[in-house]
């Protein structure tokens, strides 16, 4: 199972991830992480303790900066997708085993892409 690490400012990781198990039930291997008060050498440091180069993780982060550039730094060459949002963590979770790593971050990430509408 590929499992999932979200970064984001404030509760905004905690809350996707709420929002996403009401909709699908609860999810295994997935962790999240708020980087306020956090340097970014602590935000790496903490990254790192989720990360284990055996298992296969895709990060999510909530914004270009300093979560992206701490989840590159720290992240072990896990795929890193910025501008997390709720149809991209649906996605994810629908997904996560039936596709490889790669195929399934590019996927995530179109389908997040696609969750943003002007009507």
């Amino acid at each position: 199972m590929i499992k999932a690490l979200i970064i984001a400012h404030g509760n905004m990781a905690r809350e996707l991830l709420n929002a996403a198990i009401t909709i699908l039930g609860d999810q295994q291997e997935v962790f999240t992480l708020s980087n306020t008060e956090l340097s970014l050498a602590g935000l790496q440091q903490n990254i790192k303790k989720y990360i284990v180069e055996s298992q296969e993780t895709i990060i999510f982060v909530d914004c270009f900066g300093s979560p992206l550039t701490a989840a590159k730094i720290a992240g072990g060459g896990a795929p890193v997708i910025s501008g997390v949002n709720l149809p991209m963590l649906l996605s994810f979770f629908t997904k996560r085993d039936a596709m490889p790593l790669k195929e399934l971050a590019e996927t995530v990430a179109a389908d997040g892409q696609k969750g943003i509408s002007i009507k």
